[in-house]
């Protein structure tokens, strides 16, 4: 596999899911935050489901930043990037510097087991 996630040598892709982001994301609490990119690297043949969920003090958007949650599915039928907006939520508490957190991924319905099963591996974003 190249760096994007692409078959070498004309080989057929392997199927996977691809983060954009492979260091962690630089966001400071109050502040407009980061973003990242979510995709399949091979089509599914059928709709797959799959689940983010952020950790303490942390919230995602998916739809160009007009609401914030810490967990939402989103649905995949191709290739298509998802882009994911991430800021950290002001506490008002002095935290230790660097304070990290993570976003996981985790696929939870798949019409697509062959390519896509449950037990796909898709790393956390530390944040």
């Amino acid at each position: 596999m190249n760096h994007v996630g692409g078959p070498n040598f004309g080989a057929p892709a392997i199927p996977g899911v691809i983060i954009s982001k492979a260091a962690r994301l630089q966001i400071t609490e109050g502040e407009a935050g980061d973003a990242y990119a979510i995709a399949f690297n091979v089509a599914p043949t059928n709709l797959v489901t799959v689940e983010l969920r952020a950790g303490p003090q942390v919230q995602f958007s998916t739809d160009g930043g007009v609401t914030f949650t810490n967990v939402r599915a989103l649905v995949f039928s191709n290739t298509t990037p998802r882009a994911i907006q991430v800021r950290a939520l002001d506490d008002n508490v002095v935290n230790a510097s660097p304070h990290h957190s993570f976003i996981s991924h985790a696929i939870t319905n798949t019409a697509d087991a062959t390519r896509y099963p449950l037990a796909t591996v898709i790393p956390n974003l530390v944040v």
